[in-house]
């Protein structure tokens, strides 16, 4: 069979979860099948990030385009039909939430959540405009809709008018060996790297409004004031609504506790993760939440918010409260002061992330 998988959207290092979710499912075809004939297509801006092996099964085929902008859209929506012709392929994936619409070939849609819907005003009119004329005729192009939650296929349901037999809950992952596997000796030259003074809590988001880190710079700050002493680190991609976020951090009397790390390579990230005592994900809105997979792989205990796909794909294995100062500090609170408690959800979050299968994913998704 003849794949295509259309990436001509990602912009590296900009893209959060859904970003990693995809380069994973693509690496992970490369270790699994050598069947199927696959086709990435690129755009100028992420085609060299894409590596493929010189004697394989994969190859690539670049647009000459930006991966953001009008002139992607044209090309995807105009040149990718002949393109997907041209190649004579079987089927095509579109792991970005929209398809070509003027493309009789069967596929397959991934939709990660309906964040436009839920939160506008974190779009541009542009972008909302994009999404609601091409959504809705890409839910009814597809052949399959896969989500990454039981919460998102449910929203899309119910918002896009889409049965949901036409719908498969495909959970993501991660390449678990990289949170699994410890060094030392590494870990402490990567605190070293970005000046990290232990204890300190980890959020791992971008700066959208709806992430929710003012709400627990809030939660850190009454705990400040009720004796508890440790650093707030952020990790995530610089975004425009960065400079409200840096206002109200350099207004706080905590900011000489608060370390803003912006974007971090994949390959730091684990050791941060494990050197936090606590990880918080206060976000009011997930359609899965790869961070709280992430945490759980690495044995942090986990305060989350009890909002969108995060009960879901947390169950036990984190703490849940509501997503107000309050509730989040009481929360923080409970793991900084009981270290019984903590070790018990370290060890929660490892059995929950062993339900969490590359394999698995990568099965449901070709069947």
């Amino acid at each position: 069979m003849r794949i295509g998988i259309n990436v001509l959207f990602i912009a590296p290092g900009s893209m959060g979860g859904s970003e990693t979710y995809i380069r994973n499912l693509i690496d992970g075809f490369q270790e699994i099948d050598s069947d199927n004939e696959y086709i990435i297509f690129t755009s100028q801006e992420n085609d060299s990030t894409f590596i493929i092996p010189v004697k394989s099964n994969f190859h690539k085929v670049m647009l000459p385009c930006k991966s953001k902008g009008i002139k992607r859209v044209l090309l995807e929506q105009f040149l990718l039909p002949y393109l997907i012709r041209k190649h004579k392929l079987d089927v095509v994936f579109y792991p970005g939430g929209i398809s070509c619409i003027f493309s009789r070939i069967p596929a397959v849609l991934t939709i990660h959540d309906l964040h436009h819907l839920h939160y506008p005003s974190s779009f541009s009119w542009g972008q909302r405009l994009y999404r609601s004329i091409f959504l809705p005729r890409s839910v009814q192009r597809v052949n399959k809709i896969t989500t990454p939650s039981e919460f998102t296929a449910t929203d899309v349901v119910k918002h896009l008018n889409v049965d949901m037999k036409k719908i498969t809950v495909i959970y993501l992952s991660v390449k678990d060996k990289q949170f699994f596997e410890t060094n030392n000796h590494q870990d402490k030259e990567i605190y070293k790297k970005y000046d990290l003074s232990q204890p300190y809590v980890l959020s791992v988001a971008s700066t959208y409004p709806h992430k929710n880190l003012d709400g627990l710079l809030s939660a850190c700050i009454i705990l400040h004031r009720r004796g508890f002493k440790f650093n707030l680190v952020l990790v995530g991609t610089h975004m425009s609504f960065d400079s409200t976020l840096k206002k109200l951090i350099d207004s706080s009397f905590i900011k000489d506790h608060v370390k803003v790390l912006g974007y971090v390579p994949d390959a730091d990230l684990p050791a941060l993760y494990r050197g936090a005592i606590v990880y918080a994900f206060p976000s009011m809105f997930e359609g899965f939440g790869l961070p709280l997979l992430e945490a759980m792989m690495s044995g942090i205990p986990i305060v989350a918010s009890n909002r969108g796909s995060l009960p879901e794909i947390g169950t036990d294995a984190a703490m849940f409260v509501e997503p107000d100062p309050k509730s989040i500090s009481e929360g923080i609170e409970s793991l900084l002061s009981n270290g019984a408690l903590r070790t018990e959800m370290r060890g929660r979050g490892f059995n929950r992330a062993k339900q969490f299968s590359v394999k698995k994913q990568q099965s449901k998704l070709l069947h």
